[in-house]
């Protein structure tokens, strides 16, 4: 016997035509006024984040200038903790409400903000998918993405979520400054390349050269401190279209601004690709120093509210050390640090970089870190400060790890310590405090054989 069940329509079936135009009709309303509601929130809690916020968490939220502003300006203090008050639901509404409509400031103070008032349960732990804080830390605007992955790591997750892992590799990008300010420069010429080169350096950029698009992107990719490259309109493997996107579609190298220099001829195509991308502009070859300047500051020009100065890309680079710092010695290894001790090995040498590069270095066992230690201490060249954090670090690394250095290595102590004769006292007690660490570490490890 066949038999079906009721259909959720049935029971209208002996309603009145008129009222089940009314019961339609309440429905649509209904869902009307629910989805009115949340985009007025979001509209709502995103003017308030703009007006309170944007000033205030764009930096990090214990910045002496956040306490200065809140200190001074009472309302500012009230309307910064109103916007705390509406919970982590909310503010993350606003932020992903704020990404998807290119409203990036406001989108930077929502993840500001949720790292002060959310949890890691209820903002990371989401399945499968990275949560939405989360794939903000790849977010191709570097404030955004930084001011995320400040968050996350204030969270203080205890377990392993959804795309854990961008959190060390954002931060490895930011942390891998080398204190200067660089461009590059590619195109399948030596001689044009050496030509741009010669005169990006007398405008205060470090340069770096590529043949090829893809030596360009890998270069690109590996450093926060590129602020514009200029590239052959003729280059290849991968033609100058293809590098456009693929730069585009990398988070690390997406805002990077790109001058296409091409040759008599090929300057029409030039524009037509420059043209479909809105950090891209195409010029002729310059011929005077004039030209050329001209030409930088037309690519300066391109989206300058979203550019970010060499000046906040070194207090980025110390914020994500800072970070990496803290992850490093905390108790629960969730982040494998290790991964990106060559990122933050290229600020070792940067002076408002060292300590915080020597601070990391002396939590992480490996032989890196402690020749890197070692290295920089060893240098009586480098400030005297610096040099007395490094061996600091270097006996705390041993005592937690023991010796890693190389035989090698460490007979090349000996000799640049028997070689400090002429050298001051401090850098003698400096190189003598390494000595005492490798003998006391070989010392322990003797006894511990003998008891074992």
């Amino acid at each position: 016997m066949l038999s079906r069940a009721p259909t959720p329509f049935a029971a209208l079936r002996d309603v009145p035509p008129s009222l089940k135009l009314v019961q339609v009709a309440n429905n649509e309303m209904r869902h009307t006024m629910n989805y009115c509601f949340r985009i007025l929130r979001c509209l709502l809690i995103a003017i308030l984040v703009t007006i309170v916020a944007v000033p205030l968490w764009a930096q990090q939220p214990d910045s002496p200038a956040v306490t200065a502003i809140l200190e001074t300006n009472p309302s500012q203090r009230q309307l910064a903790e109103l916007a705390e008050q509406f919970g982590a639901g909310v503010i993350e509404d606003v932020m992903e409400y704020a990404i998807a409509g290119g409203h990036v400031p406001v989108a930077t103070a929502a993840a500001r903000i949720l790292g002060r008032v959310g949890t890691a349960q209820e903002l990371l732990h989401r399945g499968a998918r990275p949560a939405p804080l989360v794939m903000a830390t790849r977010h191709p605007d570097r404030r955004l993405r930084i001011a995320a992955t400040d968050a996350v790591v204030r969270l203080q997750p205890l377990r392993a979520f959804a795309g854990s892992s961008y959190i060390p590799q954002s931060l490895g990008f930011f942390a891998a400054s080398g204190g200067v300010r660089r461009a590059l420069v590619a195109g399948p010429s030596t001689e044009t390349s050496r030509q741009l080169g010669g005169r990006l350096a007398a405008v205060g950029f470090e340069v770096d050269t590529a043949v090829t698009g893809r030596r360009l992107i890998r270069l690109a990719a590996a450093s926060p401190d590129y602020e514009l490259a200029l590239i052959d309109a003729s280059i290849d493997r991968p033609p100058v279209d293809l590098l456009l996107q693929q730069l585009r579609h990398d988070y690390r190298t997406a805002d990077l601004r790109v001058g296409l220099i091409a040759r008599s001829g090929y300057l029409d195509r030039a524009k037509r690709i420059a043209r479909r991308d809105p950090l891209a502009l195409a010029f002729s070859r310059p011929h005077t120093d004039e030209a050329f300047e001209w030409q930088i500051h037309q690519l300066a020009a391109l989206a300058p509210r979203a550019f970010v100065g060499f000046e906040e890309r070194q207090r980025h680079a110390a914020e994500a050390l800072d970070r990496l710092a803290e992850l490093s010695s905390a108790e629960n290894k969730l982040y494998d640090v290790r991964r990106v001790q060559g990122s933050a090995l290229a600020a070792l040498y940067v002076p408002e970089l060292s300590t915080k590069v020597v601070k990391l270095l002396g939590n992480l066992d490996t032989p890196e870190s402690q020749r890197a230690l070692v290295e920089l201490a060893s240098r009586w060249t480098q400030p005297l400060e610096v040099r007395k954090a490094a061996a600091i670090a270097f006996r705390r690394n041993t005592e937690a790890n023991g010796i890693l250095l190389t035989t090698q290595e460490i007979l090349r102590q000996y000799d640049r310590y028997n070689q400090s004769e002429e050298l001051d006292t401090n850098t003698q007690q400096i190189l003598g405090l390494i000595l005492d660490c490798i003998e006391a570490s070989t010392q322990a490890s003797r006894q511990f054989s003998i008891c074992n």
